[in-house]
């Protein structure tokens, strides 16, 4: 799935926005996990929710570092691309700059975990944690560019040689790829975003090295690669449907103040950095103002409607282990339930309900096809 997202990302248009991009997928992700961190913590001792108490504290950080991830590709899938093409590509590359920054963070927060075996984190285990995402984060995307950059330059060598067998031209591709997921899991870094980084040179510099036919089965061979796995998380999601109702008062308020939270979460960090990169840029007009307001907006929805990236918060929470050797079974099994279960329910609630509002944002914002600039 990641492999997929990064192989098709549109280049020219990411590139554009860059400012932004990296501004929203990197600091505002960190920002946005910062604050989810702060406001579990007061759930847990100004209110006394009860389901926060079942947290520990490194469950707390995984809950809140998927929490972070903010599936604006979603509301992208509802808009034309070719009415808002700065809008969409806004879009699209938050979401591929932030799905990676949250995989090296759930990554890096369960290698301390085991590193620690259990410990209560101190502030300078917390620096230590920045500092491990730093160098997993830089490791994993200089193993995934290093691979796909020298698997290119192998691809142009053989250019004469390749030009008749598509099929070649797809494995080199698709070798590329797991070849720098499998060095970057043997280097103890984020495989995932390795992948995701390695797709994304491949797409941009394999193009010119590929004949219509190659680029063509590749573009179909990835598609289908991707869709086995996808089909699995959400065929799992369909099925826990029945068991996707609030059961009592307590869990509807718990719900409530993760949604609620998010939306200022949300509008905090997006209007705090789009001040930011206006300064940067020397440039802010209502139009950029509004564009903004319908990028916090469309980070809201959780869900499925983006079948290639909205997956990958409730893929990475079903990869929790269900104990461990420093808690009882019963204890750890409740706290992985209660992140898959929470993730679920904000799916389930924000995808049909904030899904369905995206037209009519863009009509009282006032967001013409000629408006949807950044």
């Amino acid at each position: 799935m990641c492999f997929q997202a990064g192989y098709n990302v549109r280049g020219h248009r990411v590139m554009s926005n860059i400012t932004y991009i990296l501004l929203y997928g990197i600091i505002g992700t960190l920002i946005s996990m910062v604050l989810f961190t702060i406001g579990l913590r007061l759930l847990d001792s100004v209110f006394r929710f009860e389901v926060v108490l079942n947290l520990d504290q490194y469950h707390m950080l995984t809950l809140a570092s998927l929490l972070s991830n903010w599936e604006t590709h979603s509301c992208a899938l509802i808009l034309e691309e070719k009415e808002y093409p700065t809008l969409t590509s806004l879009m699209f590359g938050e979401t591929m700059i932030n799905d990676g920054v949250v995989i090296a963070l759930f990554n890096t927060i369960h290698r301390l975990e085991k590193k620690l075996k259990g410990d209560t984190l101190t502030s300078k285990m917390y620096g230590q944690m920045f500092e491990q995402l730093a160098f997993v984060s830089f490791s994993s995307i200089g193993i995934g560019i290093g691979i796909a950059l020298f698997m290119c330059f192998i691809m142009r060598q053989m250019r004469n040689i390749l030009k008749d067998n598509a099929y070649v031209q797809m494995l080199f591709v698709l070798v590329a790829g797991y070849l720098s997921f499998m060095i970057s899991e043997k280097a103890h870094c984020a495989g995932a975003l390795t992948i995701f980084c390695a797709g994304f040179v491949l797409s941009y510099y394999a193009f010119n090295s590929m004949t219509e036919k190659g680029r063509t089965l590749t573009k179909v061979t990835v598609h289908f690669l991707s869709f086995v796995p996808e089909s699995f998380v959400f065929a799992y999601i369909g099925l826990t449907v029945p068991s996707a109702f609030i059961t009592n008062f307590k869990e509807f308020l718990w719900i409530s103040a993760i949604i609620v939270g998010s939306f200022y979460i949300r509008a905090i960090m997006i209007y705090f950095l789009f001040l930011i990169g206006a300064a940067i840029q020397r440039k802010i007009s209502s139009y950029s103002f509004r564009s903004t307001t319908m990028l916090m907006l469309g980070g809201m929805i959780r869900g499925i409607l983006s079948r290639t990236i909205g997956s990958i918060p409730f893929a990475l929470a079903m990869t929790l282990p269900p104990h461990d050797a420093h808690q009882s079974d019963n204890y750890y099994k409740k706290q992985t339930e209660l992140i898959c279960r929470t993730l679920q329910l904000t799916i389930f609630f924000t995808t049909p309900t904030l899904g369905g509002l995206v037209k009519c944002w863009l009509a009282c914002l006032g967001l013409e096809k000629e408006d949807a600039h950044v």
